[in-house]
């Protein structure tokens, strides 16, 4: 959506650093960004298996 950088200022600061979707600015437009699905395919390798 078009917007200033004024503007992605306020609503980064509305929403703090760790919301989803991320918000994102460039050249006059404010983006948001999601994670892709295959961002969390590997999830299941970081966790702790007994053995």
């Amino acid at each position: 959506m078009p917007g200033t950088w004024q503007d992605y200022c306020t609503l980064q600061d509305s929403r703090g650093d760790g919301s989803i979707p991320r918000i994102k600015y460039r050249n006059g437009e404010i983006l948001l960004m999601s994670p892709l699905l295959r961002h969390g395919r590997e999830a299941h390798l970081l966790v702790s298996k007994p053995f």
